[in-house]
């Protein structure tokens, strides 16, 4: 007998230096606290921006985007960014279980991260995660959930359908992240 995988699931991570994108993050977070009091869509406590949409942080976003997604596939895509929200998340705050419908791909670009202010956390939602068959043998087949620490510069691109969460921050610094999701158009010939 040979194992077969039938269904496979991937995520893309890698690391970001790009001083304008945390510039952009800054200047535009502050900008938005002082418009208005954000919105609560999966975030528990702390600030959410309304989302929205420009050209420079889809310049800033895309490129690395668009590398995340040939990670996942070794087709080369066109693809739109649809929309961007950030994300503060002070002592306490988190964001509940949800995934991001209408989009192909979703991603998040961690800009201040301290020690101990949450888990990105991946649920699995097949009948799987009741089986507890993690508790026989510990193989990312039986597992119901991938949990990520993330860092400062750290891009996660990830199918928009995995619902996922993120953990409570118990640190007495804010994270700050931006968000964003993204459609393919087509496929470059």
């Amino acid at each position: 007998m040979a194992k077969q995988i039938i269904f496979s699931d991937s995520i893309s991570i890698t690391e970001i230096k790009d001083p304008k994108l945390d510039s952009w993050i800054n200047t535009n977070l502050e900008e938005c606290k002082k418009k208005d009091k954000g919105v609560a869509i999966s975030n528990i406590g702390g600030y959410q921006t309304k989302p929205f949409l420009d050209k420079e942080i889809t310049k800033l976003l895309g490129g690395p985007a668009g590398l995340a997604v040939k990670d996942l596939s070794e087709e080369n895509f066109k693809f739109e960014m649809l929309n961007v929200w950030i994300n503060k998340n002070y002592k306490y705050s988190y964001n509940s279980c949800h995934f991001h419908g209408g989009s192909h791909y979703s991603g998040v670009y961690y800009y201040k991260v301290p020690k101990d202010s949450g888990q990105l956390v991946f649920h699995r939602t097949d009948a799987t995660a009741f089986l507890n068959l993690y508790d026989f043998y510990k193989t990312l087949d039986t597992c119901s959930t991938f949990k990520i620490n993330p860092c400062p510069g750290m891009l996660v691109v990830f199918p928009a359908s995995f619902t996922h969460s993120v953990e409570q921050n118990m640190s007495e610094e804010p994270r700050v992240s931006v968000a964003f999701n993204f459609k393919i158009t087509g496929a470059i010939k």
